[in-house]
């Protein structure tokens, strides 16, 4: 299973195109970017990302933190073992994908996001603008 997860982060790493690479140094590499699509967070590091107009893909790998800001909505985000996922979906219609081992963390202001909780993940979820599952 854990092969299956690398290899589909290693696939969302594969088709970013432009983006700037996660800063490296004493500790873990920290990267904050506005607006990509289909990146992937680097195994145990921290990355904040903004989604000002939506329609972003996200992808959280093992062991790492990953904060998500999506204002325009209709975002996917995919948590994977061991990583702890935060997600505001201020627009809406957001899915989010949290793996086993996982915490996942989703505020869904926008309403119709879809939430999905492996058994073995820790998963809190607030849907303010209704219509969540």
């Amino acid at each position: 299973m854990k092969l299956v997860a690398l290899f589909a982060v290693a696939c969302f790493a594969c088709v970013t195109h432009n983006n700037p690479a996660p800063r490296s140094g004493a500790g873990p590499a920290v990267s904050t970017t506005t607006q990509p699509s289909g990146i992937a967070c680097p195994e145990g590091s921290t990355c904040s990302w903004d989604c000002d107009d939506g329609n972003c893909a996200y992808a959280c790998a093992p062991g790492a933190t990953c904060n998500l800001d999506c204002d325009g909505g209709n975002c996917r985000f995919d948590c994977y073992d061991g990583a702890t996922c935060n997600m505001a979906c201020d627009g809406g219609n957001c899915v989010s994908q949290c793996a086993p081992g996982s915490t996942c963390n989703i505020e869904c202001d926008g309403g119709h996001c879809q939430a999905g909780c492996a058994p073995d993940a820790t998963c809190a979820a607030q849907c303010d603008g209704g219509g969540c599952s």
